[in-house]
């Protein structure tokens, strides 16, 4: 897998761009989320790539963050979205956003996206809801800010509840309140901690 790739921006547009490294071209679908990202024609640039597949065609898609590139995996894994529709609602709102109207279970804000509909917009809440915890951009563990390896410490930790009898909600809503609360955690263990003493 190419997971990134890094060379002169030579074409930009809003929903492509073309990079040149060694010689080769690399034609890459984009967001306008990523687009919105880029620097200038023949400046140097760093896009994060997934590789898709298909029988007749062969697509690389980028993304100007690690965090963008895992929720659109995370909703092409969704039963009815390919990468094009996966695109289109990462164009039509923010990672942030869609993340948070997710947890909060706003499918309002979702089917907003031109192509996307109710039913789709249920669905992407019904299927990642449980896999997207929320994100609060002040808050931080072990001093960095809630990075993946932060966000698998809070997955870990949401689990450990959940054998210990908490409901999923409950120590989803225990855990955000730790986080609320606290300007630094250390790590799983000190998480688990303070959650179990609310």
């Amino acid at each position: 897998m190419i997971e990134y790739i890094s060379g002169k921006l030579i074409i930009k547009k809003p929903t492509e761009i073309v990079i040149e490294v060694g010689g080769i071209a690399y034609n890459i679908n984009i967001s306008l989320e990523t687009f919105k990202a880029l620097p200038s024609i023949n400046e140097n640039v760093k896009i994060y790539t997934l590789l898709i597949v298909r029988p007749e065609k062969i697509s690389i898609f980028g993304f100007a963050t690690q965090e963008e590139k895992e929720i659109f995996m995370k909703l092409i894994n969704i039963s009815g979205i390919g990468p094009k529709l996966a695109q289109t609602i990462l164009s039509g709102i923010s990672t942030n956003e869609l993340t948070d109207s997710i947890v909060e279970e706003n499918d309002k804000r979702i089917y907003q996206i031109p192509g996307v509909g109710k039913k789709t917009a249920a669905k992407i809440i019904f299927e990642l809801k449980d896999k997207i915890f929320h994100k609060e951009h002040n808050t931080k563990i072990d001093g960095t800010s809630k990075t993946t390896e932060a966000s698998n410490i809070i997955n870990e930790a949401i689990l450990a509840l959940e054998s210990l009898g908490i409901e999923k909600k409950k120590a989803q809503k225990k855990i955000e309140q730790v986080l609320k609360t606290q300007n630094q955690v250390k790590n799983v263990e000190e998480l688990i901690k303070l959650a179990l003493a609310r």
